[in-house]
């Protein structure tokens, strides 16, 4: 079962969490460039990639119908401002070993998408030697799939 999250409530969700109380009183525009500001990527951009996180045909790269999207916005705050867990943890309400567990998880759940949508994109559009392409994409997924069973 696939748990939509809006656009809308990804960007309340993240304004909050960043510390933004009065973020309602603010004009959108004012609004997407604090929360890009804070996550390097747009609330739309998070509502995509959060539906791909669930409905992705690869169970590997899949997360659960009960996760949480404070995790996938702690993890791209992360990205973008490579802050210990020590600074992150209060500010998304969880504990360092929370944010540590969480961070590894969505970050490797990335990692598997990128290459997997990134690697067929570029097999199907780019026709001059699939066979190639397809033994690459192979390996990078062997890869990521080889640092998801690191973490665990």
């Amino acid at each position: 079962m696939v748990v939509r999250i809006r656009d809308s409530e990804f960007m309340a969700l993240g304004l909050e969490r960043a510390g933004f109380i009065r973020w309602k009183n603010h004009n959108y525009k004012t609004n997407l460039e604090h929360f890009k500001g804070w996550y390097g990527a747009s609330p739309k951009s998070c509502e995509i990639i959060w539906v791909d996180l669930q409905t992705t045909i690869e169970e590997e790269f899949r997360i659960d119908s009960d996760a949480n999207p404070s995790h996938l916005l702690l993890t791209l705050h992360f990205l973008k401002s490579f802050q210990t867990e020590l600074i992150l943890a209060p500010t998304f309400r969880v504990t360092e070993k929370t944010a540590r567990k969480w961070i590894g998880v969505y970050m490797a759940k990335l990692q598997l998408l990128k290459i997997h949508k990134v690697c067929t994109r570029y097999t199907i559009h780019d026709r001059r030697s699939p066979k190639n392409k397809s033994q690459a994409q192979m390996n990078l997924e062997r890869q990521a799939v080889y640092s998801v069973h690191q973490l665990n």
